[in-house]
């Protein structure tokens, strides 16, 4: 491993250690639980007329690669993956969407130990 990629790693626990939350990953009726995962960007989108206003709830979520393990295989997100988050004893949500002319994920810098997942939050029917 190179001093880069161990000072990423490094990086990646200190984000979790200080601000990562254990999230449920599922892809169909497989899943991987208690993920660690690093909430990073939120963005609220607004879109309808007057009458009718519906709002999105855009959240980018980081996560070492290696850690995506499904029946002894790595994966990529894929869309139409969900993350369920208990936050503050309230399940929420998140679908793995892809970005418009993009895909559903990034790789966080050249080393490819991380990647920026981007979804956007189911909500109930009620909100």
């Amino acid at each position: 491993m190179t001093r880069n990629e161990t000072a990423i790693r490094r990086l990646n626990q200190s984000q979790q250690q200080v601000g990562g939350v254990t999230v449920t990953y599922r892809r169909g009726n497989d899943s991987i639980d208690a993920l660690n995962l690093v909430p990073a960007r939120t963005q609220h989108d607004q879109y309808g007329e007057e009458d009718v206003q519906l709002t999105a709830r855009d959240k980018d979520w980081i996560v070492l690669a290696a850690d995506l393990v499904i029946g002894g295989s790595r994966i990529t997100p894929q869309l139409k993956d969900e993350i369920d988050w208990l936050n503050g004893g309230t399940k929420r949500t998140f679908r793995v969407l892809p970005r418009t002319g993009d895909r559903c994920f990034r790789h966080t810098d050249q080393t490819e130990l991380q990647l920026r997942i981007y979804t956007v939050e189911q909500l109930p029917n009620s909100e």
